[in-house]
């Protein structure tokens, strides 16, 4: 129990450290870290949605990137304590629209919804964790 107690805890602050680059994201960019893949434009995405959830899926493992590689956070934020797997190992690059930095095996614990309208001044960000099941112990 204080082995789960000390993983939401470190994930928490996890959360907060891309909640937080998130927001400064916004406030320098102007919109959410949104980085669509190549099959889809981001006009395409708020018009219509995401086609399913691999490509949901894949539009916010690219966002993810997006946001790694501009505010330059640490590989280990991405990887909840008690998910199975590996996080990203790879360093991301925002500029190569056919990186893998977050695919296949890699695990990606959190999702955001970047269909949201990208407001900085009211903080309207939703960020959770993929896999709810990891903290039931």
């Amino acid at each position: 129990m204080v082995r789960a107690m000390a993983f939401k805890a470190a994930d928490g602050n996890n959360l907060k450290g891309v909640m937080t680059a998130i927001i400064a994201y916004q406030g320098s960019e102007g919109s959410y870290p949104i980085a669509t893949t190549t099959a889809t434009s981001a006009a395409t995405l708020f018009a219509t949605g995401a086609a399913g959830s691999a490509e949901a899926r894949a539009v916010t493992v690219r966002s993810f990137e997006l946001l790694a590689d501009s505010m330059q956070l640490p590989a280990g934020l991405w990887k909840a304590r008690g998910a199975i797997g590996n996080g990203p190992t790879a360093k991301p690059n925002r500029l190569d629209p056919a990186s893998t930095w977050g695919a296949g095996p890699a695990v990606i614990s959190w999702a955001f919804d970047w269909c949201l309208p990208g407001e900085c001044a009211s903080y309207r960000s939703v960020l959770a964790t993929r896999d709810p099941a990891i903290y039931r112990h």
